[in-house]
């Protein structure tokens, strides 16, 4: 789902590409108004999308990804992040969304330490460490 019609027509071209375009939906739509019913989900998942809101807006989105789904999981980039890639991102600790997000008893941690993140670490010069967190909600 995203406001964008052009990431949209992106996103179906990568599937026809790279997936099976069958098991893919795509929507138009507003993160801050859901346009699915009560728990309509088992799992609400982002990746990349916290990190570019304010902190109540960040609650906000949550807020209504909490009432269409069971679990929700989120990907956000850390403070061992090496770049921005919008320019816009916060990049902050797993002690920061966890304080942020305390309404919503969240789970967060690091993603274990992958082979892309080692790689990456030591072509940029930089000491291997995770560098992304995940926060995982259960309403």
């Amino acid at each position: 789902m995203d406001l964008n019609v052009k990431t949209l027509r992106i996103a179906r071209e990568n599937v026809k590409k790279f997936g099976d375009a069958g098991k893919v939906g795509f929507i138009v739509g507003d993160v801050f108004h859901l346009p699915f019913r009560s728990k309509a989900f088992d799992v609400a998942f982002s990746q990349g999308l916290l990190e570019h809101f304010s902190s109540d807006e960040a609650k906000q989105i949550l807020r209504e990804a909490s009432a269409c789904a069971r679990a929700v999981i989120v990907s956000v980039p850390s403070l061992n992040y090496p770049r921005r890639d919008l320019g816009d991102e916060r990049l902050l600790s797993p002690a920061s969304w966890q304080e942020i997000l305390r309404e919503f008893k969240p789970k967060v941690r690091y993603y274990v330490l992958d082979f892309q993140s080692i790689k990456n670490s030591l072509l940029a010069k930089r000491i291997p460490k995770p560098w992304h967190i995940l926060i995982k909600i259960r309403p």
